[in-house]
């Protein structure tokens, strides 16, 4: 009886060994398939453990069933003890080899797991590599069709190339015509600009002694307007004078008995005015404006004769040269702009084809 004890411990811990060995396999087998598969390919599934239990647990009811008939035996009577023993080493041996068949039987479907787990990643390989080897292929041909077009784009930039050569052989010859008529146009251009020289001297010296004779004239003006000033002052006297007169004259019509209104008189005082000759009367000036002071203006009777008179007739001569001066400058002006213009437009035209030269 201790034997069989001893025997079935014995047996059991061969079977927790194989059960160790087995289990360390398949988790050594799955570290190298986890080991394989570490890019992410796709994640290992656990391995079945299912299978390994129940084979385990046939192993201990078979192992209970042996022990119980092993003891039944063991309940016969003396007698039979030598057959007993002799069945005792025959049970022995095929619980020994019942175990190892059990093993074996766990061993292999512990295989036939493996086996499948890396059937399962093999056609995952496969499905993997025919997805790689798809997009490979529309890859490649993705690439000949860029190949293809940058082989058309070849052929048009080579096209375009030959024009702008035609174009840049056109542009020089263009360019060296623009030069030759640039050269005659800064030739002439000095040569106006000489004439034009000369010319302005001319008029400034024309316009220097413009401004003398101005200067001179205003100055004789200035002169004028003073004597008139003194004649005006002299007609206001007169006029003052002649009304004096006239009321004298009336006091005395009124002193004989003809008595004449305040009104009448002051009639015959225009009347009387009117017979007076303008010929022989100053020309009377409403404001002349003077230098001296600010600005002070002398105003005239009511009386007045008629309408003002140019003083002297050089003043309008000498005004009109002015104004012809004048307008000689302004053409001068325009003319230098217009050739400056022309200038700043000949020098962008040369940049422009230097720049298209390079």
């Amino acid at each position: 009886m201790g034997d069989e004890n001893t025997h079935t411990r014995s047996s059991s811990s061969s079977t927790a060994s194989s059960l160790n060995s087995t289990s360390s396999r398949s988790k050594t087998t799955r570290e190298s398939d986890a080991h394989l598969w570490a890019e992410g390919r796709k994640a290992l599934k656990p391995v079945q453990v299912g299978e390994q239990r129940r084979s385990q647990g046939l192993r201990m009811k078979n192992e209970r069933e042996d022990l119980a008939n092993v003891e039944a035996l063991s309940t016969t009577s003396e007698g039979e003890a030598g057959s007993l023993s002799a069945a005792a080493g025959k049970v022995k041996h095929i619980v020994d080899e019942n175990k190892r068949l059990k093993q074996e039987i766990a061993d292999l479907r512990a295989e036939r797991d493996a086996w499948k787990r890396n059937l399962d990643d093999l056609r995952y390989t496969l499905t993997t590599v025919a997805a790689e080897r798809d997009a490979a292929k529309l890859d490649v041909a993705q690439h000949e069709d860029e190949l293809l077009i940058l082989r058309q784009t070849h052929e048009d930039r080579a096209t375009e190339v030959a024009e702008l050569r035609k174009a840049k052989e056109f542009a020089e010859a263009e360019r060296a015509v623009a030069l030759d008529s640039l050269s005659q146009l800064k030739a002439q251009h000095e040569l106006e600009q000489q004439d034009l020289k000369a010319e302005l001297v001319k008029l400034s010296s024309r316009l220097e002694k413009v401004e003398g004779e101005l200067v001179q004239t205003q100055a004789d003006q200035e002169e004028q307007h003073d004597a008139c000033m003194q004649l005006m002052e002299e007609q206001e006297k007169l006029e003052l004078a002649y009304e004096a007169a006239l009321s004298e004259l009336n006091e005395h019509k009124r002193r004989c008995g003809e008595a004449v209104p305040d009104e009448q008189s002051d009639l015959d005082a225009d009347a009387s005015w009117q017979d007076i000759d303008p010929a022989e009367t100053v020309p009377a000036v409403q404001a002349w404006p003077t230098k001296r002071g600010s600005g002070r203006r002398r105003l005239v009777s009511k009386r007045r004769i008629g309408p003002p008179q140019l003083i002297s007739s050089t003043s309008l001569q000498t005004n009109s040269d002015v104004r012809l001066v004048k307008n000689d400058v302004e053409q001068l002006k325009q003319t230098l702009a217009l050739l400056v213009q022309e200038r700043r437009n000949s020098l962008a035209s040369e940049s422009l084809v230097g720049k298209q030269s390079t």
